[in-house]
């Protein structure tokens, strides 16, 4: 997992209407999305394939702003990060 100070990289396992729900060291979190963020985080699930975003565990907010300096599509490193990881965010 990723950190940076209290940044660290959580699994979107579930969205719609306005909720995310992100699970992050075998916890969920379920966040409340204002318009804005809700099209970010549709675009970036839906046209951009990421399924895991940067979270603020001290906050309990979603980045969306790129303070940790990396993007899945431009990082080949991190590419395939998604995969051997199960549905409640646990290595396989």
């Amino acid at each position: 997992m990723v950190q940076n100070a209290k940044y660290e990289v959580g699994l979107v396992k579930e969205y719609g209407d306005n909720e995310v729900v992100i699970v992050l060291n075998e916890k969920e979190y379920h966040i409340l999305l204002n318009d804005d963020e809700n099209e970010i985080l549709q675009n970036m699930l839906l046209h951009e394939g990421i399924d895991y975003i940067a979270f603020d565990t001290e906050k309990e907010k979603i980045i969306f702003d790129n303070v940790l300096g990396m993007r899945e599509i431009n990082n080949e490193e991190l590419k395939d990060i998604h995969e051997g990881v199960t549905e409640e965010g646990k290595a396989e």
